[in-house]
């Protein structure tokens, strides 16, 4: 293999590195827990990310492989040994989980199918990860509460992916343009449903709202439609930048005793945990409904796609379709028709405005294909004469009609071939 392919590769892998070390130890500023991770782990989003790319397996799972060692060395005090066992559990998860989720986006765009299997990816990579570092950690002391330790590595570390994967992706081929982004307003608005989720959350979640009592956890929601709100209106691109604050401001602020959901324990780090839990619940939201937005863009996209194929190809064969109501006769052309026509559209609004122009000895033959049609019987092709501003027209003829849900006629179509227009024949 030549450089020229590893490069690629290479660069990969030391972004792996450096970015896997540099959240990791971001993580740890944000919050601690008592468990030997933290309440948000965003190493093993950084590591899922890569993998996703589908390329330079071999070097990512190496740099991975050693950040995440010498993280345990670093943040767990872990020896040599001890080390390496935990990065091959950090990292072999992450790969796992990635190749059940392994996609093929355009500008990182997800669907409905693509968020249902990032899903699948994610919960893989937490849960499995989650019990092979718990046994880990009670090899390693005996003491060390195995259920807790599960929970809170596989719930820091599904909510670091479902917080950073979307950003990942959002910015995927990201090149900054003058124009083409969103417009100021909805800037604006998207800034101040942010701003008022900051001040919300801020005062949700502090220790003066403890006072409310075990009533104190419904507050909690007060701020999210606000977040909700400007991730929505600032797109995939500064939604997911605004969920990913949004997410790790509730859970480190719960993570220092603080916020509605700190104001009775069950059992120890239950506060973070139901913050990682309430925190996912609207990532997974947000997450299926930019899903459900794409997928309705994609279809609204392919739609006109098509829309502009079918008039390119009608008025290049010279052939204009109509839609009919059966009942009143109100014409409905498509685009372009006038130009066929002669500009002559304007004459032509119901079927009785087209029947009068029908020359007077086909007009009996029009009349009934007509009604034929309305009985519900499609017409095959017909020919005669329509005469319009002084030019006749020769025009071929086709009515279907369309039926609805009870079998009764919804409408009529019609496709008509106009010929070139002849002078009237006095």
């Amino acid at each position: 293999m030549s450089f020229e392919t590893d490069r690629p590769a290479w660069r990969s892998a030391a972004s792996v590195f450096v970015l896997y070390l540099l959240v990791g130890y971001g993580s740890t500023l944000l919050a601690h827990g008592q468990t030997q991770s933290v309440p948000v782990w965003l190493g093993a989003a950084v590591l899922f990310a890569f993998f996703i790319r589908n390329h330079g397996q071999a070097w990512l799972f190496a740099a991975g492989w050693l950040a995440s060692a010498i993280w345990g060395g670093l943040a767990h005090d872990l020896g040599p040994l001890a080390a390496i066992v935990f990065g091959l559990i950090e990292t072999a998860c992450a790969w796992l989980g990635a190749k059940t989720f392994s996609y093929r986006l355009k500008s990182g765009l997800l669907s409905l199918s693509t968020t249902s299997r990032l899903m699948g990816g994610a919960v893989l990579t937490a849960v499995l990860g989650a019990a092979l570092a718990a046994q880990f950690w009670v090899s390693l002391n005996s003491s060390t509460s195995w259920w807790l330790e599960w929970r809170t590595w596989a719930s820091s570390t599904l909510l670091g992916i479902l917080l950073l994967l979307p950003v990942v992706l959002a910015y995927q081929g990201f090149q900054p343009r003058r124009s083409g982004g969103m417009t100021r307003k909805q800037f604006l608005a998207g800034l101040i449903a942010f701003a008022i989720f900051i001040a919300l959350a801020l005062s949700v979640f502090s220790a003066g709202v403890q006072n409310w009592g075990t009533s104190a956890a419904t507050l909690a929601y007060l701020p999210m439609p606000f977040l909700l709100a400007a991730s929505m209106l600032w797109g995939p691109r500064g939604g997911s930048l605004a969920m990913l604050v949004g997410g790790l401001l509730i859970v480190a602020r719960s993570a220092t005793g603080v916020g509605p959901f700190a104001v009775q324990d069950a059992f120890a780090g239950e506060a973070v945990i139901e913050a990682q839990a309430f925190v996912a619940i609207w990532a997974i939201l947000l997450l299926f409904g930019r899903g459900l937005e794409n997928e309705r863009r994609s279809a609204l996209q392919t739609t006109h796609e098509w829309r502009l194929r079918y008039e390119r190809t009608l008025q290049a064969s010279g052939v204009i379709s109509a839609e009919f109501d059966p009942l009143s006769g109100a014409a409905t052309w498509s685009p372009g028709a006038d130009q066929i026509l002669g500009g002559h559209l304007a004459q032509l609004q119901n079927i009785d405005d087209w029947l009068r122009h029908v020359d007077a000895a086909n007009q009996p033959l029009a009349k009934a294909a007509w009604e034929c049609a309305r009985n519900g019987h499609p017409v095959a092709r017909y020919s005669y004469d329509v005469q319009l501003g002084g030019s006749n027209y020769a025009a071929e003829v086709s009515l279907a009609p369309v039926l609805g849900p009870d079998g009764a006629v919804e409408q009529i179509a019609a496709l008509v071939r106009v010929l070139k227009p002849q002078p009237a024949q006095a």
